[in-house]
């Protein structure tokens, strides 16, 4: 999806601009710098280069019309997360454990397991690994089996709950 959503967002935003009637300074000033970060789960993340920029107008202002306008363009829903590229900058080494994005993608891109590895690593350590290789890790495929105890099942139909005891996969 995020090719799509890359090819096609000079077409999105100019389609926001002249569907919604945005000034050129104002379009110059909010919607113009914003870069896509990512797109994953149908959720985008725009990056605002200038802190200046505040989150909180640009989601009153423009998330709506945004929205609407990349469903018009691409035919999918999407949900749109603004952030500070500076904050992303911040914490995108612990996040990504000391990889970057193009890193990641020079090493085949990102999958579920592999994302969960990543994960998994930054919340089992504390400080950053400076000799880890992920090239010697192995990420494997799932691997589930049925476990024996007792939980609580909730009911999805009315949130109701139930003690029981079976195999929990």
């Amino acid at each position: 999806m995020f090719d799509l959503i890359n090819e096609k967002w000079d077409e999105i935003l100019e389609i926001l601009k002249k569907e919604h009637d945005i000034m050129d300074v104002s379009f110059n000033t909010w919607i113009k710098p914003l870069k896509i970060h990512s797109v994953e789960d149908n959720i985008i993340t725009l990056l605002i280069p200038d802190d200046n920029i505040g989150i909180s107008y640009l989601n009153k202002k423009y998330y709506v019309p945004l929205k609407v306008v990349i469903h018009e363009v691409t035919g999918h829903a999407f949900d749109i997360v603004f952030s500070h590229e500076s904050d992303l900058n911040k914490v995108e080494k612990t996040i990504m454990c000391g990889l970057t994005i193009d890193k990641i993608n020079q090493k085949g891109g990102n999958n579920v397991n592999k994302h969960l590895a990543y994960m998994a690593l930054t919340n089992s350590a504390t400080d950053e690994w400076e000799e880890f290789d992920i090239d010697k890790s192995i990420v494997i495929d799932d691997f589930e089996t049925n476990v024996f105890g007792t939980f609580d099942f909730v009911d999805e139909t009315d949130y109701s709950i139930t003690r029981k005891s079976d195999y929990v996969p």
